[in-house]
């Protein structure tokens, strides 16, 4: 058990794990034409902003697979060997660019420490010469970091497409985590 990413800042800890899930698989087209259909045919929002079934799998398969390790870390927040019990989500992307609702975690989770940052700088240098303002760059930032999972979801599909028939070390060294995760970060933050 490895997880993919962990976030640090200050006291703060959220712990990712990230999937690319293809929708239209052999096993998941029925369970993802119900779940078109549900979303199209209901009026209840809920309903409507539920993500897509093979998300969903994704989602359930992450925490099953990580669970063990998440009640490790609480006993040792009860054994007080941790401060502070640390925040896990699987973030799932599908091959069609549909964010799970753990994207949206991890974005708001560097957003939200990001305009911290920027308001205390603020507040000790003063205003910045561009004249943005911490809002309009925290919403630069959500921008650029969603089309940065988008294209590291695309540049990880196309790999699995290129390599379609070849073994799968082959397709895996094409795009790994680790490139993957400084391709996010470099090109949300710059």
């Amino acid at each position: 058990m490895r997880l993919d990413i962990q976030l640090l800042h200050r006291d703060d800890e959220l712990l990712v794990d990230g999937t690319l899930v293809h929708s239209m698989t052999k096993t998941g087209k029925q369970a993802e034409a119900k779940r078109t259909w549900e979303r199209l045919l209901s009026d209840i929002t809920a309903v409507r902003d539920k993500p897509a079934a093979a998300i969903d799998s994704a989602r359930t398969k992450k925490f099953t697979t990580y669970n063990p390790l998440l009640c490790i870390i609480k006993k040792q927040v009860l054994d007080k060997r941790r401060r502070k019990e640390p925040k896990f989500t699987p973030l799932a992307v599908t091959t069609f660019g549909e964010f799970g609702p753990g994207a949206v975690v991890v974005q708001e989770w560097l957003a939200m420490r990001l305009k911290a940052d920027l308001e205390a700088t603020l507040q000790t240098v003063g205003q910045r010469p561009d004249g943005r303002t911490p809002a309009q760059l925290t919403g630069v930032f959500r921008a650029r970091f969603r089309m940065a999972l988008l294209m590291v979801a695309v540049r990880r599909a196309a790999a699995c497409q290129q390599g379609s028939g070849l073994p799968s070390s082959c397709v895996r060294a094409a795009v790994s985590v680790d490139s993957a995760t400084k391709y996010i970060l470099i090109h949300a933050i710059s």
